[in-house]
Order: C-alpha cells, then sequence, then structure tokens
C-alpha cells in the first residue's frame, strides 16, 4: 500500500513539473546540411555538444524544413537551440529582424560562416576567455543589420564584410598558428556606410593592435551612428510622447516619432503601382519600404493639427527577373534581363523627406493624417546580383543605375490613425527614375506607428 501511495505521489509531482509539461522535440541536422537559415523574429542559439541537433520547446512537427543543404528554421515560438558537435562546419544566414546568439566557447571547425542582413542580430555571447575556433571564419552583414561578439574569435584565416549601414563589432580576433603551408587571407571589405571594428588583434597570443569603434576618425561615424539608432527604433518599435488634453485652445511645439513599415511596388504612371509592369522591370510587392520621421506641431488643437518634420525613408526593390541590368542601348533607357539567369537583384533607394502634414480628427482617436513628402536623395546600393555557388555567395554591384535616379522626390501620403496606430498609402506623383529612363511610379501601403 505504501508503495502504491509513493508511486502516486511520484507522477502527481512530474505532471506538474516543468520537464514532465514541456516536451521538449530534437530534430537532428543531417551530414548534408551546410547551412542554417532563419528570418521573421526568429530566435537562435548555438552551442557546443556531443551531436548536431536542433532543440526547441515548440509543438511543431518539424523544427526546421530541410531544402537541399538548407534547414530553414520554422519554430517561430521559441527559441530554437543548434547543439555542434566539434569539427562540425556550418553556414548560418538570418534576416527580416531575426536573432542568433552563439554561447560561450566553440571547439575547432574547418568553417564558421555568419551572415546577417535586414535588421538581423548576431551576437557571440561569452568572456574574452572564450573562444570560437576556426580556421576559415566568414562574417558578411547587410542592410542595418549587426554581428557582435564579447568573446574571442580564434582564426587561421577570415573574410569579413560590411555594408548598407550594417556593422561587424568584435571583442578581438586570435589568428592560429598556420596549420599547413598554404597560403591564406585576411580580407576586410566595406562599403555605403558599413563599419568592421576587430577589437583586440593578436596572433598565437600576441598583442599586435587594437581596433574599436572609439578609436574611429572617421567621418561616416557620424552617418553609422544614426542608423544605428534608427535600426534599433525599428527592431524595438517607436515611441510616442503623452498626448495633450482634448481642448480647444491652440498649441504647438509637440513633438512626435513616427515609424511605418510596409510593402511596395511601381507602375508606369500615377495610381498603377499596384498592378505593377511587364517585363526585367517588374519587382515584387515586398515587404520593404521604411520610413522614420520626427515630426513637430507647427499649430493645432485636439481635432486640427499642422505638421513639419525631418525624416529618411529607405526602399529595397526586389526584381522578379534573377538577373537584370540598365540597357542605355536606346532611348528611353529600360531594365533588361541580363546573364547568367540565376541568382536575385536588387537595387536599395534612400530618401531624406521634409514630411508637411495635416490632422483632421481627434488626436487620441481616429483621425485622417494627409501628408506631402517632397525629398532629396541620398544615397542608393545600386543594381546588386547576388548569386549562390556551393557554400558561397557572390555579390556583383553595379553603381551606374544610380546616376539615373531622380534625385527630387514628390509623395502624397494618406494615413488613417486610431491613436499612434494606423495604416498608410502613399503614391509618387515623380517618376523614380529620370526623363531619359522608362518612368516607373513607385506605390507604397503599411502600417505606421
Amino acid at each position: 500500500m505504501k508503495q502504491q501511495i509513493t508511486k502516486l505521489v511520484l507522477v502527481i509531482v512530474l505532471m506538474f513539473s516543468p520537464a514532465f509539461a514541456v516536451a521538449q522535440r530534437v530534430q537532428p541536422v543531417p551530414d548534408a546540411v551546410t547551412e542554417v537559415r532563419l528570418d521573421g523574429h526568429q530566435q537562435l542559439r548555438v552551442i557546443a555538444g556531443d551531436e548536431n541537433n536542433l532543440e526547441t520547446d515548440s509543438d511543431r512537427k518539424n523544427i526546421a524544413v530541410l531544402r537541399g543543404g538548407r534547414l530553414a528554421v520554422k519554430a517561430s515560438d521559441d527559441v530554437v537551440t543548434l547543439r555542434l558537435a566539434p569539427g562540425r562546419s556550418i553556414s548560418i544566414h538570418a534576416e527580416d529582424y531575426a536573432s542568433v546568439v552563439v554561447e560561450g566557447a566553440l571547439p575547432l571547425r574547418d568553417l564558421l560562416s555568419v551572415e546577417a542582413e535586414d535588421y538581423a542580430t548576431v551576437n557571440f555571447a561569452g568572456s574574452d576567455a572564450d573562444t570560437v575556433r576556426c580556421l576559415s571564419l566568414r562574417l558578411q552583414t547587410e542592410d542595418f543589420s549587426r554581428i557582435t561578439s564579447s568573446s574571442i574569435l580564434q582564426h587561421f584565416e577570415y573574410d569579413l564584410s560590411a555594408s548598407d549601414y550594417s556593422r561587424i563589432q568584435l571583442a578581438g580576433v586570435d589568428q592560429m598558428p598556420n596549420p599547413t603551408d598554404s597560403s591564406y587571407y585576411l580580407s576586410t571589405t566595406i562599403s555605403d556606410f558599413g563599419k568592421v571594428y576587430l577589437g583586440r588583434v593578436t596572433a598565437h597570443g600576441e598583442l599586435l593592435n587594437t581596433d574599436f569603434p572609439k578609436d574611429d576618425r572617421d567621418y561616416t561615424t557620424v552617418v553609422n551612428g544614426m542608423t544605428d539608432r534608427l535600426a534599433n527604433m525599428a527592431r524595438n518599435g517607436s515611441s510616442h510622447s503623452k498626448k495633450s488634453k482634448k481642448t480647444s485652445t491652440w498649441f504647438s511645439g509637440n513633438g512626435d516619432l513616427d515609424f511605418g513599415w510596409g510593402w511596395h511596388n511601381w507602375g508606369p504612371s500615377v495610381f498603377s503601382g499596384f498592378g505593377g509592369v511587364d517585363g526585367a522591370a517588374n519587382v515584387s510587392t515586398s515587404f520593404n519600404n521604411i520610413h522614420l520621421a520626427g515630426k513637430w506641431q507647427l499649430i493645432g488643437n485636439w481635432w486640427f493639427g499642422l505638421y513639419a518634420g525631418v525624416g529618411l525613408e529607405w526602399d529595397k526593390w526586389k526584381f522578379t527577373t534573377p538577373n537584370v541590368e540598365l540597357n542605355t542601348a536606346a532611348a528611353p533607357y529600360a531594365f533588361a534581363e541580363a546573364a547568367p539567369a540565376a541568382g536575385s537583384t536588387l537595387l536599395t533607394t534612400r530618401y531624406v523627406n521634409i514630411p508637411l502634414a495635416i490632422r483632421l480628427g481627434d488626436d487620441d482617436g481616429v483621425h485622417l493624417m494627409l501628408t506631402a513628402l517632397p525629398g532629396i536623395h541620398w544615397n542608393a546600393s545600386g543594381l546588386r546580383h547576388t548569386q549562390h555557388d556551393g557554400n558561397r555567395q557572390s555579390t556583383v554591384k553595379d553603381r551606374s543605375v544610380n546616376r539615373h535616379i531622380n534625385p527630387y522626390k514628390l509623395d502624397l501620403r494618406a494615413e488613417l490613425r486610431f491613436n499612434v496606430v494606423g495604416i498608410y498609402v502613399q503614391v509618387s506623383t515623380l517618376s523614380l527614375f529620370r526623363n531619359d529612363t522608362e518612368p516607373l511610379y513607385p506605390v507604397k501601403f503599411g502600417i505606421i506607428l
């Protein structure tokens, strides 16, 4: 009888314990897998282990989906843990606000490759007593993403690349002795306000130099620091000042921050962008319109207001044709298919805007905002063609298209809001390109805070 009561108590304790309540799911990482990919707001934790597995508390049947040599993470509700056995080479690709944390030390492997883009973050977490060891280290950041480390990255060779306002900021790198008589390379590539800081640079443990942000006197650090803060705002959402109490008294001076995120496309005329265009100029209706602006109320009360401000707007145009070039052999210039017909082509444009807005309705309730957006073109990436060749990714940029981008813009935006949350539709009254190029008028719509 006592044994039965003991067993019953044990079963009840197990039923209410966390280990019993949450069943951990484990998915092996096959030997053929060379890359793990994640996007959205997914989170990946990388730790050392005896086997190569993905683990999570999510109730999904598959933590990740196998596509060729790549595992695409699908369990977005919980943090996914990637256990890496010693010697296992891996590439990790994070995009669209995804986050990766590499915890503690990792034993020696031939290759560790990490790519981050579109506001993704990667952090090698630990202390300067922890080392992540690999013969070949490849780190690449694009489009406001970040790779940081508080642990030391040991390598024999490295290839570091930062572009489009992204940043690689490391605590330190240490070059290991040459394992063979083969040649090696130490490559750092920076473009479009990207930044790379190596931290404490050593070879075989001997200090060579230091490279920290505080020692950087490059004027672009001002721009990079500003866009770094904007990237944080985009990740964390925008903050808003408290609204004034309802009153018919006219007042001015209230400041606010607008953050919009939505879809975009373009068409051959104003308002035609929802239907897109035919041919090589066709782009996908993608979630790649971002604008951030500070605005101030010039005059108004609780039901009406006039505003002016300054802001930045980014658009990443994703062509549906794999490889695109601007054909300038005949006027008007037009986008045309290029060889090889593989990979993907992007064009990123950035404008400084001066929003001039009218508010109609209760600022704390439902109201309509009508905004004119004159702007000046700030910077463009050029046509960027990316192609995967096995485990390597090559990118070719054609900046000649930049001279054909219209230096000015005049957009009109309508926002329907409830308090600080709303939806917007924005149309361009000017073509994105100059008169000698086929007219393309953007249209944008999405969510604004």
